[in-house]
């Protein structure tokens, strides 16, 4: 009888124990799927920039028309970019309300820019879900007009936080990436 109690008492400890390593590795998993998740989401989104890089260039003469200094070393809070044909142009920003990463997109109508259909007068709409928590966004741009404006170079430094129930910590995670655009 003892040497039975004995061994249901380590079979109890044994299952109890792999019971604990299994949710604790479940759970595990569960976080690094819901961060590669939340990450591949911003990779994606600047990936999207990228492409937009290639058929757009930095819109000069909107930041000259909005007082904005093109400032390579401490970068910018927006990025708007013009297509080649001048006829779209496409915003880039913080959406400090909803800390998030935005987007507007305007058309030329008879010779001045207008909202494309989706999108409110100066209002950007989010790119990136409410899991993720934009704490820190630049723009950074080379060279300045007065440079070669026909070879632009475009560093976006993103810094984000993910905010999600199942994780109790909030990670911090940084993502850089460089694109050259070239304005014919």
């Amino acid at each position: 009888m003892v040497e039975l109690l004995i061994a249901l008492t380590i079979f109890t400890l044994l299952v109890t124990v792999g019971v604990l390593s299994y949710l604790n590795l479940s759970l595990a998993l569960k976080r690094e799927n819901i961060h590669r998740k939340l990450y591949t989401e911003v990779q994606t989104v600047l990936d999207d920039m990228q492409q937009l890089g290639k058929f757009y260039a930095i819109d000069y003469d909107w930041y000259v028309r909005n007082s904005i200094p093109i400032e390579p070393g401490t970068g910018n809070t927006e990025l708007v970019l013009i297509s080649r044909d001048k006829q779209s142009r496409i915003r880039f920003g913080f959406m400090d309300q909803n800390q998030a990463l935005g987007t507007y997109r305007e058309k030329s109508v008879e010779g001045s820019f207008e909202p494309e259909s989706g999108f409110l007068a100066d209002t950007l709409k989010p790119l990136t879900s409410r899991e993720i928590r934009i704490s820190g966004l630049r723009f950074f741009l080379f060279p300045d007009q007065a440079e070669d404006p026909f070879q632009q170079k475009i560093t976006v430094a993103l810094t984000a936080q993910i905010d999600n129930p199942l994780i109790d910590d909030q990670e911090e995670f940084s993502i850089q990436t460089t694109f050259s655009s070239r304005l014919y």
